[in-house]
């Protein structure tokens, strides 16, 4: 009679003090016995565990054999998922395509959820995959004398007027997903290093995109509600410990089709997590 189990990892211990452990080609065989039976256990070593592969009991003259399946995607191993994702970040933002100076640009993130899982855990690295979302507000500023409009169809435009300042705002949401490499050193807990790629989808509310100018001290409405478009993005980021390096680039345009120069969003930060 033979049964076929998924299990997790199973790390290994003597059952009793008469088990017999033979190591044959990296395999480790455990003889066992007791008044119900005798047992055989199969092992295979994987870093620092034992791997149960196979196991086979003999009971009233039945052979009763289990064999178990590693599976790559849940572990139950000595760390929990990493979390990477700062507490808040800041960073320069940018768009190719549209009359924005870098410098003067920012955007600034609340992360919001951080969850992921193993897709490989060894005992100096690790695979994941991660599932973020943050509140997002971004600020561009424009070039000198540059200002942001939009027509009575809708359609945002730039114009060259004699102003001190101009800049656009926008509220949203951003969902990232990631794989992350995770490297450990001393400390797994408190000394890691991680290297995420991924997917950004940057959700943007139309109502609360607003274009400003400042003219003699006076701050002045430009446009409002202008026409964006959510935008999906490339993205990545480096962390050690607490600090965290990150940079996107949007490969979908900013503004819908017909309602804004033809332009893509990016961003260039930094994020601290304690």
């Amino acid at each position: 009679m033979m049964t076929l189990l998924l299990s997790l990892p199973l790390i290994a211990r003597a059952e009793a003090q008469q088990d017999t452990t033979v190591v044959y080609q990296g395999r480790h065989y455990v003889l066992s016995e007791d008044s119900t039976g005798a047992k055989v256990t199969v092992l295979r070593s994987d870093s620092t565990q034992l791997v149960k592969l196979r196991e086979t009991t003999f009971v009233d003259q039945q052979e009763v054999e289990r064999i178990y399946i590693s599976s790559p995607f849940f572990n139950l191993g000595d760390h929990r998922y990493m979390p990477t994702t700062p507490r808040f970040y800041l960073g320069f933002a940018g768009t190719s395509g549209l009359s924005t100076s870098f410098f003067h640009s920012y955007e600034l993130g609340v992360p919001l959820m951080d969850a992921g899982f193993w897709l490989d855990k060894r005992q100096k690295h690790q695979w994941s995959l991660s599932l973020i979302i943050d509140l997002t507000y971004t600020r561009m500023s424009l070039k000198p004398d540059h200002v942001l409009f939009k027509d009575p169809n809708g359609k945002g435009y730039i114009d060259n007027q004699q102003v001190e300042s101009s800049h656009f705002s926008m509220f949203g949401s951003r969902t990232k997903l990631m794989a992350k490499w995770y490297k450990y050193f001393d400390d797994p807990d408190n000394d890691r290093l991680s290297i995420g790629l991924g997917l950004s989808y940057d959700g943007h509310d139309n109502k609360e995109n607003f274009s400003h100018y400042e003219q003699d001290d006076y701050v002045y409405a430009a446009a409002a509600g202008l026409k964006t478009r959510n935008t999906l993005s490339v993205c990545g980021q480096i962390s050690y410990n607490g600090l965290i390096l990150y940079g996107q680039y949007a490969v979908t345009p900013l503004f819908k089709s017909g309602f804004g120069p033809s332009c893509h969003p990016f961003s260039i930060g930094i994020g601290v997590s304690f």
